[in-house]
């Protein structure tokens, strides 16, 4: 097969017309690689090897526009391009390729991540280390870098959420609430220990929130039950609601 004709595509790509009519898009290392420039021509051998290289350089083009939007891990890459339809040893190849010219890279991929959700998100330490571990990243270097999230930065964070929390509260009694604080945190990757010291140290005052409840209550069941009957069912209701009952007699 004679090459007709070159026309330059994007990102180092040529587009290459055979005298069969045949395009294929070749990236120009392997035209500088293989001489097309000089030697114009392509048996079918020759073909089928470029077609097979060129393959890697077409998903690592694919794989930087993927990388430019933000940085990722090797396992989220691969799982990218799998969807794509590229088979593993392509994948790896690439992902070696990647790995050699920097865009991929483990330890600014770990760092960058822990940051990201330091100024970003609530997440706990707990939270950010299993998520990396999934993401298949080496745990030493994880462990580097989530030392940045100290105990004062820690202990700071719990005791935002916990002040939020609190002040969003609109039904429910102090020891509900800080059971439900307490599962909210470790959900989110905080360490139990340092959730019960801030929870410890914390008073919250739910008399208002205790009235409205009891009154709710009272007007619900004030024609079904009387007298005592009726206080010991309300009692029962703000009991399981979290009110420590006793105190506001």
């Amino acid at each position: 097969m004679n090459i007709v004709k070159y026309i330059k595509d994007k990102q180092n790509f040529y587009i290459i017309l055979l005298d069969n009519d045949t395009k294929i898009r070749i990236h120009e290392d392997l035209i500088l690689k293989y001489n097309l420039l000089i030697l114009k021509k392509i048996d079918k051998e020759l073909y089928n090897k470029i077609i097979k290289e060129n393959k890697i350089y077409e998903i690592y083009e694919l794989s930087i526009k993927y990388l430019n939007k933000r940085l990722r891990s090797k396992k989220e890459l691969s799982n990218y391009l799998s969807k794509k339809g590229y088979l593993k040893e392509d994948i790896d190849n690439t992902i070696k390729l990647l790995m050699k010219n920097n865009f991929l890279n483990d330890s600014l991929y770990i760092e960058s991540y822990i940051h990201d959700c330091l100024l970003l998100s609530l997440d706990g330490p707990n939270k950010i280390v299993n998520y990396l571990i999934s993401m298949d990243l080496d745990k030493e270097l994880i462990d580097k870098y989530i030392s940045v999230y100290n105990k004062d930065i820690e202990l700071e964070r719990i005791k935002k959420i916990i002040s939020k929390k609190i002040k969003l509260n609109n039904n429910k009694g102090s020891n509900l609430l800080k059971q439900k604080i307490f599962y909210d945190l470790i959900k989110l990757g905080y360490n139990s220990n340092l959730i019960n010291t801030c929870l410890n140290n914390i008073e919250i005052d739910d008399k208002e929130i205790y009235l409205k409840e009891y009154n709710k209550l009272y007007n619900k069941y004030k024609n079904k039950y009387k007298d005592k009957e009726l206080q010991y069912i309300i009692k029962q209701k703000l009991y399981m609601k979290g009110f420590k009952t006793n105190n506001y007699e």
